[in-house]
């Protein structure tokens, strides 16, 4: 009895690793599509940093590389960005604008 007892604790063991594993590599997607995006938003800024990048044009580049992606979303990211430092949302005649700051230069070069 004590011998079956190890070899099912041996296999909650197993199946415990396994469920952590899976855990950990659906954090590393997450993760890893986060990045993506943050990188997507400021090459973009960076594209367009001869002229006012608007959030109106950034919310259609988005929506053409990120089609799952929802409006609520994006802000979602925007407003971490934001509140981060990396970037700035400005009002100018043109409508809200976004830019990269220093800061988020530098958040950009770690994660190149």
């Amino acid at each position: 009895m004590n011998k079956v007892q190890e070899e099912r604790m041996t296999s909650e063991e197993i199946l415990r690793e396994i469920d952590e594993q899976e855990s950990l590599d659906m954090e590393n997607e997450i993760a890893q599509n986060e990045v993506h995006i943050f990188k997507y938003v400021m090459y973009t800024i960076e594209i367009y940093k001869d002229v006012e990048l608007t959030l109106d044009r950034l919310k259609n580049l988005m929506a053409h590389e990120y089609a799952e992606m929802t409006e609520e979303s994006l802000m979602h990211y925007l407003k971490d960005y934001e509140s981060a430092g990396y970037i700035r949302l400005g009002e100018t005649e043109a409508g809200i604008t976004v830019s990269r700051t220093f800061l988020g230069e530098c958040a950009l070069a770690l994660v190149k």
